[in-house]
């Protein structure tokens, strides 16, 4: 049990949080031990902000009132050494983010004693396992987007009842989910499993890094499998379902709470000051929305960038087997769907050599090249049409989903294959808005975060898809800023994030559809359906080849 207390004045927040500890001396008694943690936090303090994310990490140093003051990200490679495979080693993100903390206080020269909290967030789901000492014990765990475990799944959908489990934990069975990734790890690493303390996830490793401390909170624990969504708590009778020991998982809090202070080997090679208070932080996804201003029903996103995500805030789970559902950062649920694989940045990495090199002698981005190429193709692309499933699905159709490129003709350039791909990104999102909407989950507009954000080709496509206006924030920081907004909430320094979220973000520029536009795409989208659907059968073909 905890309380927290506020003092404040003109210049110094003084923050106490009184942990009561409970114990039962006999039926009717109760014996309540109070011990105390004090934080005194200056207005002109700083937050810091982590984003550990699939393509890169970044970290950004903010003040009170959500400014940006500094900011580093280091780019980084994801391991695919199989199809649908996908890993990172965690040591790798350790070592970006403490080089990246040092430069942000060097770059800012603010005193490491005025970083008043730190919030971390990260791609989501991995299963990172520490041993009791907190060593890390396996270096290459399959990321958010990794279909390894689909093995696992076929075998939980044999044994439990989809129904129970989708009412039980508001989510389906894919292998997006922690639990997969730990049964996996059961069964084809035992060793490894035996061995393990704690499962975390990438944020929470890098907050246990920081803090010494296991843990994870609400959002995390929501996308595990393992979670009681009515309840709110790790539940017994799931993790009996799954033979996972829910003693290898660790204890869950608010995103908010401050689940330790910097340690003074965290601080040797961070540059932080020890004792700096950090809070449980929450998955990128959600910190993202947060940072988004996605905190009230009748409010979405549409995220492009290593994943492609539409988004809705709820006040209770979407509960539907096409649909997937984590609790938010703040009071509420995010229902949402999901296209994997990061598809501009594979066409960039792959085929896009003339546009790194124009981009350099431009000093401008490459996506800033490809825009301008996909702006010279008519809407509908000539015929070219991108199912965008290069990482197999979650929930829409087979784990064994492959991409296809439809309708290829010697007239197609390089340009049309750009545009293609992201209008096959934003149709395959259009289906998770249809079943939502279906479902009585409505929405006006659609707020655009990541890369998509950026590109004004893509706004455009986006709102002419969906027949919605798109809208574009006044400013975008991402996961970092939702990060550091917890943790200004988690030392007290602000006590309604709610309000103070509204008070940073608003929608700056608007993008109406193009009602002619709209209705070609209308039909696009039933050929793109049935170009889907009458596909899977083939996916699962070509897996069983083994090729």
């Amino acid at each position: 049990m905890e309380r927290w207390y506020t003092d404040t004045n003109p210049s110094t927040f003084s923050i106490t949080k009184i942990i009561a500890t409970i114990s039962r001396e006999s039926e009717k008694h109760l014996n309540i031990n109070y011990s105390l943690e004090t934080w005194s936090v200056m207005e002109t303090e700083y937050f810091l902000g982590i984003d550990v994310g699939t393509e890169g990490t970044k970290v950004a140093l903010f003040d009170l009132q959500g400014n940006i003051v500094k900011d580093s990200y280091e780019e980084y490679e994801l391991i695919c050494r199989q199809p649908g495979w996908a890993e990172q080693d965690p040591k790798l993100w350790w070592n970006v983010v403490t080089r990246n903390i040092k430069k942000v206080l060097k770059l800012s020269k603010v005193n490491p004693g005025d970083v008043a909290g730190v919030g971390a967030c990260g791609q989501m789901h991995a299963a990172i396992p520490i041993d009791k000492k907190g060593n890390l014990i396996y270096s290459s765990p399959s990321l958010w987007c990794d279909k390894r475990s689909a093995l696992q799944c076929e075998k939980l959908k044999k044994e439990i009842d989809e129904e129970w489990l989708l009412k039980k934990t508001a989510n389906p069975i894919t292998p997006a989910w922690t639990a997969t990734k730990i049964l996996w790890i059961k069964d084809n690493l035992p060793q490894i499993y035996e061995k393990t303390y704690k499962f975390l996830v990438p944020k929470d490793y890098i907050v246990f890094k920081l803090t010494d401390m296991p843990s994870i909170d609400l959002s995390e624990a929501s996308g595990t499998l393992i979670f009681d969504v009515n309840r709110e708590k790790w539940s017994d009778e799931l993790s009996q379902q799954l033979e996972i020991d829910l003693e290898k998982m660790p204890e869950i809090h608010f995103s908010h709470e401050v689940v330790g202070e910097l340690s003074r080997e965290a601080a040797k090679v961070t540059g932080l000051r020890a004792g700096t208070p950090v809070v449980s932080g929450g998955g990128d996804f959600l910190c993202t929305l947060l940072g988004a201003g996605i905190t009230r029903e009748g409010r979405a996103a549409d995220i492009s960038g290593t994943a492609s995500l539409v988004a809705f805030y709820s006040n209770k789970p979407l509960l539907d087997r096409r649909i997937m559902n984590l609790h938010h950062v703040v009071p509420g649920w995010v229902p949402f769907g999901i296209m994997e694989g990061g598809l501009l940045r594979w066409f960039r990495d792959e085929f896009g050599y003339i546009e790194v090199q124009e981009a350099a002698k431009m000093r401008v981005s490459a996506y800033k090249i490809m825009d301008g190429e996909a702006e010279t193709v008519t809407s509908g692309s000539d015929g070219l049409i991108v199912v965008p499933y290069f990482m197999g699905e979650r929930v829409m159709g087979s784990p064994n989903s492959r991409g296809i490129i439809f309708g290829l003709t010697l007239a197609h350039r390089r340009a049309h294959l750009i545009r293609a791909l992201m209008e096959g990104i934003t149709l395959a999102l259009r289906r998770t808005v249809e079943i939502v909407e279906v479902r009585g989950l409505k929405s006006s507009s659609f707020r655009l975060i990541g890369g998509g954000a950026v590109s004004s080709v893509w706004r455009q496509i986006k709102a002419d898809i969906y027949g919605k206006p798109t809208q574009v924030l006044n400013t975008y920081h991402g996961g970092v800023l939702g990060a550091a907004m917890l943790a200004m909430v988690g030392v007290g320094a602000k006590s309604d994030i709610l309000k103070t979220v509204d008070e940073i973000v608003y929608v700056k520029e608007t993008c109406e559809p193009r009602r002619g536009i709209h209705e070609t795409y209308d039909k696009l989208y039933e050929t793109y359906k049935s170009l889907h659907d009458k596909n899977q059968q083939f996916f699962d073909e070509l897996y069983r080849l083994n090729l």
